[in-house]
């Protein structure tokens, strides 16, 4: 017997009821939850990056326009100072006034320290071939070149320039590099939050997981504890954690005295079943016994009225008996030498009266309780089986009957010698009658061995008769039941009384057009009452 643990069930239902929606919580709360966090993040982050970039080139792009507009305005005006003072000044004071005028001019357009030559040549050939530039200004070919003719005399001796660039890319580099340093700070920053966020969610659900994981063990039966979760022990996973293993202790106590019941409970079964087995199996055969002893009292009540009539002829039967075996010595004795010619005539003669006297007195004594249990006594069954086949030959000369006999039987057997004789006689003469008078009656006596032990002896004799009818087995050792015009009933009946008295029985099997046969069981103690199974 075995009772399913309770926690089985248990935890199939909780793990239905707490833990169905496990999978759809990690997927959409724990992942959703770092999305939900960053995306918001990043986003404000991207938008920031944006707005910067777009106000610092906004800036930048106003910055240059106002340079250039600054520059123009410069070069304007050093156009018209410079046409002012040439046109005024005469050729001597020309390279005095170029000199004092350009200098400021080109100081205001950069810076002092960036200048990298200067105007401090005074002839004309040496203005001529002037080319200030920025220190660190690399050459771009997107440029304005702004000029004035220098002339004097009504002659245009040079024409000094200014190259303005307009190239904004020198500028936009700046601001780029700028804008992808705070771009990467802000992505660093971005994994940092997303790591942070991570670890914070794991940290939140690997708990559940592991509860999750102890709850399908202990479903599939593993005796498994959800233990320390590393939370504080005020937390609610640690505190669910603690009452969980509490439960499953608990469970497994009840569990344990469920099966020590359960244990107990199966011994007692088992006891109760082999005591009732016992005492069905002493039922049955009291049962049996107790159909045996019906039998016996409708037989004893059939052959009551058979004992009264027996005992009220007894005597007359005995007396002619007694008369004719008297006449029968003494014609033996008035023959004298001649009497050896009917020698066996009058032996069985002789035989004849023994066996009427025998019968009536075993009709008597049948009839009444008891029986000869004291003529019982050890004999061998060749000798027994020779007289009644002696006797039956007797009957069946004038048949066509051939006796075949196999003694194999070694050991004696406790029984009456009479009631023997009277069965094997019975039973051959029904062979006989079985097969019309005409062949084989076989007689066959060998041990009865049970697991190579000896218990006793059986006496077959098979006849090559018609068979018996299946629906006649069961009935042919009823009192007075016979197929026979001619027949009382009483043979085979009478028979197995006989030697049921002494612990045996008779069996027989039958096939139809082939014969039958009858065994005698006889058990080497005599036991009276004894239940034969063969």
């Amino acid at each position: 017997m075995t009772i399913k643990p309770l926690k089985l069930r248990f935890f199939h239902k909780l793990h239905g009821g707490l833990f169905k929606w496990r999978h759809r919580f990690t997927t959409m709360v724990r992942y959703r939850l770092l999305i939900l966090a960053a995306a918001p993040l990043a986003v404000t982050l991207m938008a920031v990056i944006l707005a910067m970039l777009y106000v610092r080139v906004s800036t930048t792009l106003q910055m240059t326009q106002q340079t250039l507009e600054h520059k123009i305005v410069l070069a304007q005006r050093f156009i018209d100072e410079f046409e002012g003072e040439v046109s005024q000044a005469p050729d001597s004071e020309f390279s005095i006034r170029l000199t004092s005028l350009v200098s400021p001019v080109i100081a205001k357009l950069a810076s002092p320290n960036t200048i990298e030559s200067s105007l401090n040549n005074t002839s004309l050939s040496s203005f001529s071939i002037l080319e200030p530039h920025l220190q660190g200004e690399v050459w771009d070919p997107q440029s304005w070149s702004v000029s004035a003719a220098l002339s004097s005399s009504n002659q245009t001796y040079a024409a000094p320039y200014l190259t303005l660039s307009l190239a904004l890319w020198p500028k936009l580099k700046i601001d780029l590099i700028e804008i992808l340093q705070l771009s990467l700070f802000a992505l660093g920053l971005v994994i940092v939050l997303a790591a942070f966020i991570y670890r914070s969610a794991r940290n939140l659900f690997r708990p559940i997981e592991r509860i999750h994981r102890v709850v399908k063990l202990v479903q599939l039966g593993k005796d498994v504890r959800i233990g320390r979760l590393n939370l504080d022990q005020e937390h609610e996973l640690a505190l669910l954690a603690k009452q969980f293993d509490h439960m499953l202790d608990l469970l497994d106590q009840r569990n344990q005295e469920l099966e020590l019941a359960a244990s107990q409970l199966e011994a007692k079964v088992q006891s109760r079943t082999e005591s009732l087995r016992d005492k069905t199996e002493l039922l049955e055969t009291h049962i049996e016994l107790l159909n045996q002893t019906r039998d016996k009292l409708i037989i004893n009540e059939k052959l009551a009225a058979l004992g009264e009539l027996t005992a009220g002829i007894a005597h007359e039967i005995n007396n002619p008996a007694a008369v004719i075996l008297g006449n029968v010595e003494l014609i033996e004795f008035a023959l004298g030498s001649r009497s050896e010619d009917v020698k066996d005539e009058i032996q069985a003669i002789l035989l004849q009266i023994d066996r009427i006297r025998n019968i009536t007195r075993s009709l008597l004594q049948y009839s009444r309780q008891g029986g000869l249990q004291d003529q019982i006594t050890w004999q061998h069954l060749t000798p027994i089986i020779n007289e009644s086949i002696t006797l039956v030959k007797t009957g069946a000369k004038k048949r066509e009957v051939q006796f075949v006999t196999q003694f194999n039987a070694t050991e004696a057997v406790e029984i009456n010698r009479h009631h023997l004789l009277q069965v094997l006689v019975n039973l051959m003469m029904n062979g006989i009658h079985a097969m019309d008078g005409k062949g084989v009656l076989t007689i066959i006596s060998e041990d009865w061995r049970v697991d190579a032990i000896n218990i006793g002896a059986i006496i077959r004799i098979q006849d090559q008769g018609a068979g018996i009818k299946p629906e006649f087995i069961n009935k042919i050792f009823s009192p007075f039941f016979t197929t026979k015009r001619s027949g009382t009933g009483l043979g085979l009946s009478v028979s197995q009384s006989l030697l049921s008295q002494n612990g045996g029985e008779i069996k027989v099997s039958s096939q139809l057009g082939i014969g039958s046969e009858f065994s005698i069981y006889l058990p080497a103690k005599a036991c009276q009452g004894l239940l034969v199974k063969a």
